[in-house]
């Protein structure tokens, strides 16, 4: 089995359908599930009590907030990179929560030697398959292979090569400003766990984006991860319906966390309608965006 981190914040809405996703095509049941997740308001936090209700066996792990911002000197003082970070990005000098430290104790306590985070922005569309073969590989390169369920021979612009039903490909033979390129990903690579724990541990990030950002230019500068394999075709894409964080201004389509939380507590689910083509990225082109409830569907976005 393989250990997933999902990360959360004022999704409620958008988590269910990740989750429902991952019922209806994790047919082996390869995956054991930790959420952690945050919130702003009682409003989202009654988001989120719905969904563990509907979820127990789920490991729900909740962010303690701080009453107010600490001093960050969670990781490697010896790393000069570290130090270069707290001191140029002030919103790493201080943490709002025990993020990190929440994501540790995960990683600590897990029985499993293979470890994948998602971001609730999420889905899957496809059945979840992991041929063993693909997991050996892994295990037999000491961790320097990473598996992708987000990538495939239907995404742009990837340099690899095609082996029965899986394609390879070298990270640093890619252009490191595509997805073909950036070898560390907090949606749906799997990693063997002894081999990304120690830099999870090292690095210094208080937040999901902060995580990727930081633990990717490490892995870039010491070209770790160089190989990655993938099926022929992707089962996971993501969809920038909106932000809730500032670290970073991405993309996204405005749609409010607070109305589909309300659509949550009313009983809608969300439905995203996207283009099914050959080549696309991991972000599709939307169709439309609706809640559904019974036989009513509210448009948001077309």
């Amino acid at each position: 089995m393989i250990q997933i981190v999902i990360f959360s914040f004022n999704r409620a809405m958008q988590l269910a359908s990740l989750l429902e996703s991952i019922f209806q095509h994790d047919n082996t049941c390869l995956l054991d599930i930790a959420v952690v997740y945050a919130y702003s308001s009682t409003l989202h936090e009654e988001g989120y009590e719905l969904l563990k209700k509907k979820y127990p066996a789920i490991a729900w792990k909740k962010e303690t907030l701080t009453s107010r911002p600490e001093y960050n000197f969670e990781f490697n003082f010896f790393n000069l990179r570290n130090w270069f970070w707290w001191f140029k990005y002030s919103g790493l000098r201080k943490k709002k929560s025990d993020f990190k430290r929440v994501l540790l104790r995960i990683i600590e306590k897990t029985k499993h030697n293979f470890l994948m985070f998602l971001t609730d922005d999420s889905l899957f569309y496809r059945n979840i398959h992991i041929p063993q073969d693909c997991i050996q590989k892994i295990l037999d390169t000491s961790g320097k292979t990473s598996f992708s369920l987000r990538h495939g021979a239907n995404l742009e612009g990837g340099v690899y090569s095609i082996e029965k039903d899986v394609i390879q490909w070298n990270m640093y033979d890619n252009d490191k400003n595509t997805d073909w390129g950036y070898p560390f990903s907090v949606d749906g690579h799997i990693y063997l766990k002894n081999a990304i724990a120690p830099i999870l541990e090292k690095t210094i990030y208080n937040n999901p984006n902060t995580l990727e950002s930081n633990l990717c230019f490490y892995i870039l500068k010491n070209r770790l991860f160089p190989y990655g394999i993938a099926n022929k075709e992707s089962c996971l894409v993501g969809f920038e319906l909106n932000r809730v964080q500032n670290v970073f201004q991405n993309n996204h389509l405005n749609i409010s966390t607070d109305q589909l939380n309300e659509y949550f507590m009313n009983n809608y689910s969300l439905s995203i309608d996207f283009i099914f083509e050959r080549n696309f990225h991991f972000h599709p082109q939307i169709k439309s965006v609706c809640v559904v409830k019974g036989n009513e569907k509210i448009t948001l976005l077309s």
